[in-house]
């Protein structure tokens, strides 16, 4: 039965619908994440402004001095977590350029905090943005074959397109280039921004007060202007989405449809139920988007379905088979599309988003650039090559365990640089202080006992520059003087205070942990 033009704008506007619905539910997250970088830039001006103003603010010479010795190491300390994610690799290398230099100005040191902030926003805004853009795409598309198959009745193979091709489909330039040179730019016109706005706000002498109002202000417009990018990009892509649909299943002709409302643009009320064919297709002419934030789509066009039909079995090579109307679209998806196994690790890359994000962000701060660059390549590693993803999470379990032993002692105050990785000497040939360790401190130890000691260390630490190391285990705790051969103590863990008692507890809780 052939099915009326009502039919399909009904169906391929509920497509579009949802995807626009992706697109805005993205930019009311996006605006929280510019809110939290406000404040963190917000935070850095304040305490800006409480080490160096007067009564009146900050003027530029005072602006341009040289940060004190201790003021560089914390401005150092403030920017290390910045340069273990790396980031955008110039700004690292800017940073680290600035590491090797003695003397920073104060106002380049504040520049370089800001900086850091937007850097931070943007790289997430970038892989965000990817991976919707990549979702999109493929979830239109399918959607699109669908719903087509459906309401012809007929359906033939068509393209199943796995995430790498849906990338350089996602990375294609169109009318501004690749959608990752946009926000990039973007990110280069708010720093830019921001920095000229504090450059005049020090020769005016402003107060904080005035200053902060002006950053709000230019992180408004900068959030606009990412609202817009991710508006258009994600347009466009969806377009690209549903003719590819058209493609695949023989659509020769499609009419314009324009979402119908106070905002709709005049040009896409003029161009509405107009009908073009595939190969006139000219995006931002006669085809989504026409222009920036446009919400219109397109619906197939024919001219009666007994043709589109025969055409269909016709033109395409491949079996054909029938759809029938009531065949639910995760029943379509299953037997069409799910079988292909690159699709069933894009579905769990999808699937699993969230949770990778959140563990391959906890990788690069404890990695840094030992880690995949992108999530993409951190989720490819993860689920497709089983030896790398054992090499990386043992390691992160080691240096993670190892991080928090180091701050942990610190706030205990133990004695001693941790050891990363611990060396397990055989005490064999070492001198044994048995009268000290068990006449004189009645420890109990043996000298086997205190070897499993060494051999079972959890934890170790270095002392007297390198001449002692004390080994930490469940069992107990030997302590070696490396210099003149000899176990000078060792005891069971009854006898730990509550210093070591915690330090182990930081193991146990982190060590199992791989995220």
């Amino acid at each position: 039965m052939a099915k009326s033009s009502e039919y399909w704008k009904k169906r391929l506007e509920n497509i579009a619908t949802t995807q626009n619905k992706r697109a805005d539910d993205y930019i009311e997250t996006l605006e929280l994440q510019y809110k939290k970088a406000m404040a963190s830039i917000q935070r850095d001006l304040e305490v800006f402004y409480a080490r160096y103003a007067n009564a009146e603010g900050v003027d530029m010479a005072t602006a341009r001095k040289l940060l004190s010795k201790a003021e560089k190491e914390m401005w150092e300390v403030s920017l290390e977590e910045y340069r273990k994610m790396a980031l955008d690799e110039e700004f690292i290398d800017q940073i680290e350029s600035m590491y090797s230099k003695s003397r920073v100005s104060r106002l380049k040191a504040l520049e370089m905090q800001i900086r850091a902030q937007l850097e931070t926003l943007y790289s997430d805004l970038n892989t965000e943005l990817g991976a919707l853009l990549t979702d999109t795409f493929a979830d239109t598309y399918y959607q699109t074959v669908y719903e087509i198959q459906k309401g012809t009745g007929i359906g033939t193979n068509f393209a199943l397109f796995n995430e790498d091709a849906v990338k350089k489909i996602v990375s294609k330039p169109w009318k501004w280039g690749h959608f990752s040179s946009t926000v990039w730019n973007n990110k280069d016109l708010l720093l830019g921004e921001l920095e000229t706005a504090l450059s005049q706000a020090f020769i005016r002498g402003d107060r904080i007060d005035k200053v902060i109002k002006t950053f709000y202000k230019k992180m408004g417009v900068g959030y606009s202007r990412a609202a817009n990018i991710i508006q258009t990009e994600h347009a466009y892509i969806a377009g690209e989405a549903t003719f590819k649909g058209y493609e695949e299943t023989g659509v020769e002709e499609y009419e314009y449809l324009a979402t119908l409302d106070t905002r709709t643009s005049q040009i896409c009320r003029d161009m509405d139920g107009k009908t073009f064919k595939l190969s006139e297709k000219v995006v931002w002419l006669n085809y989504p988007p026409l222009h920036c934030r446009c919400r219109s789509t397109t619906v197939p066009y024919f001219g009666d379905e007994e043709s589109y039909g025969k055409r269909i079995a016709r033109d395409h090579e491949g079996k054909v088979y029938y759809v029938p109307e009531d065949m639910k679209y995760h029943e379509w998806y299953d037997k069409y599309v799910k079988g292909n196994p690159d699709e069933l690790l894009a579905e769990k890359k999808h699937k699993n988003r969230h949770a990778d994000k959140k563990q391959y962000e906890n990788y690069k701060k404890v990695l840094g650039k030992e880690v995949p660059r992108s999530l993409d390549e951190f989720q490819e590693l993860k689920y497709t090559d089983d030896k790398k993803w054992k090499g990386l999470k043992d390691k992160f379990k080691v240096e993670n365990v190892f991080n928090k032993i180091v701050q942990e002692s610190a706030n205990l105050h133990i004695k001693g640089i941790p050891i990363k990785n611990i060396q397990r000497i055989n005490i064999e040939q070492f001198e044994y202080a048995e009268a000290h360790i068990n006449s004189e401190r009645l420890h109990g130890v043996t000298k086997s006992m205190a070897q499993q000691f060494i051999n079972e260390a959890q934890v170790a630490y270095s002392r007297w520059n390198g001449q002692v190391t004390v080994y930490v285990s469940k069992k107990g705790c030997s302590v070696v003087n490396l210099n003149t051969k000899t176990v000078s103590t060792a005891y069971r863990s009854e006898e730990y205070d509550e210093k070591f008692k915690k330090i182990l507890e930081v193991v146990d809780n982190d060590k199992m942990s791989d995220s």
